[in-house]
This record gives structure tokens, C-alpha cells and sequence, in this order.
């Protein structure tokens, strides 16, 4: 059996790590007349993104570039289950690391969903969520082509 060349000497090709899925968050639909497919629309529980089977969110971000109403929250899910919770929207500027919870891993991979908390966000609200996971059979050591 030959063995994985973990070193990247002389290659330029890196070995595959984290994955990172960055989405636009408006409050809702209306707010735009214009919405483009990369833009998830809070109210009505958009889905960001779909991840693959056996893959682990590491770590939520979300950076506000329009704050909503005091006490605002969005909640992300991640198939089926709730990954972030109550996650402030009201401070403009604010770039929000979100502690994952036990959910954080699915098997059988699924939707990371973006949704209003118990104080749902307003109109002005916009911001954009940032998902870093891990395909855990794609960490192998060996180099992406």
C-alpha cells in the first residue's frame, strides 16, 4: 500500500480542509424587487445551501450590514435540527461568531436553513451568514485535482 504524500512539497495543488457556503441574508422577500439565487430570504426560512453526506459544521458567522430592531434573532438549522440559536441581528457592523451545537453533524448530509428567532428581524435587516464545514470523507490527505 502506498503511502499519502501529506507534505505538498512542489505541488500546487492543496490538500481539501474546511469548505466554506456564504449566503446574503435580507428579512424578507419584499424587501427587494430584485432577489438574486445567492440571497436567502429570513421570514420564510430559506435554505442556504445543501451540504453532502457526513459533513460537520464547524463554525457560523454572521456579519450584520444593516442591523435590525433591538433584541432581533435569526436561528440556522442544519438538517432538521438547530445548530445556532437566537443570534443577535441588531448591531450594525457586528460580525457574530455563533457557537455550533451537538447537532452540528449529519450522516446523511441535508439543508443549513436560515429562520427568524423569537423576536423575528425587521425590514431593515441584511447581513450575510458564513458556514464553514467539513467533509469528513473527503479529509483524507490527499491533494485536490
Amino acid at each position: 500500500m502506498a503511502a499519502t504524500d501529506t507534505k505538498r512539497t512542489g505541488l500546487q495543488n492543496q490538500k481539501r480542509g474546511v469548505c466554506v457556503a456564504v449566503s446574503e441574508l435580507l428579512a424578507s422577500a419584499a424587501d427587494s424587487t430584485a432577489v438574486p439565487v445567492e440571497v436567502a430570504v429570513v421570514s420564510d426560512g430559506s435554505t442556504i445551501c445543501t451540504l453532502p453526506d457526513k459533513s460537520l459544521v464547524v463554525r457560523i458567522t454572521l456579519i450584520v450590514t444593516a442591523a435590525s430592531a433591538a433584541s432581533d434573532t435569526i436561528d440556522i438549522n442544519y438538517a432538521g435540527s438547530e445548530i445556532g440559536s437566537e443570534i443577535a441581528c441588531d448591531v450594525l457592523g457586528a460580525i457574530v461568531d455563533v457557537p455550533t451545537s451537538a447537532n452540528a453533524y449529519s450522516a446523511t448530509g441535508g439543508d443549513i436553513v436560515v429562520k427568524n428567532g423569537s423576536q423575528p428581524v425587521d425590514t431593515t435587516f441584511r447581513g450575510r451568514v458564513v458556514i464553514e464545514y467539513v467533509e469528513l470523507d473527503k479529509v483524507t490527505g490527499e491533494y485536490t485535482a
